[in-house]
C-alpha cells in the first residue's frame, strides 16, 4: 500500500528495501508529509487533483485546512491519504475475492460434443 502511495505522490520509496532496513509507517508518513507540504508550496494547484484521483473528500480536506495549524497540514493530509489508501485496496481484496467466489460458485460450461467424435 505504502509504495502504491509512494508512486501516485512521486516519493523515493522502497517498500521492500524500507521493510528489510526497519523503515517505518512512521518514516513513511514523515516522508509522505513533507512531499505534501512541497506540493502546497509550490504546486498548490495540483493538490485538488491528487485528491480527486484518489477520492478523498473535499470536506474533509476544507476541514483539514481551515481548522488545523499550517504545520500540522501536511501530517493531517498524509494520514487521510494512508488511510484513504487503506480502504481503496481493502475494497479490491474484496471485490477479487467476490469475483473469484463467482466464478468457483458457477458450473463449469459443458462443451457439446465434436460431431464425429462419439
Amino acid at each position: 500500500m505504502l509504495q502504491a502511495i509512494a508512486d501516485r505522490f512521486d516519493i523515493e520509496w522502497d517498500a521492500e528495501a524500507a521493510a528489510e532496513g526497519g523503515g517505518t509507517r512512521a518514516q513513511f508518513r514523515e516522508a509522505l508529509a513533507e512531499r505534501l507540504q512541497h506540493i502546497i508550496d509550490y504546486q498548490f494547484s495540483r493538490l485538488a487533483s491528487l485528491f480527486y484521483r484518489i477520492d478523498l473528500d473535499e470536506r474533509i480536506v476544507d476541514e483539514i485546512f481551515t481548522t488545523l495549524p499550517q504545520r500540522e497540514i501536511p501530517y493531517a493530509l498524509a494520514d487521510k491519504i494512508i488511510e484513504r489508501f487503506g480502504h481503496i485496496m481493502e475494497s479490491r481484496r474484496r471485490y477479487r475475492e467476490a469475483r473469484q467466489n463467482e466464478s468457483d460458485d458457477s458450473p463449469a460450461e459443458e462443451k457439446p460434443p465434436i460431431e464425429g467424435s462419439e
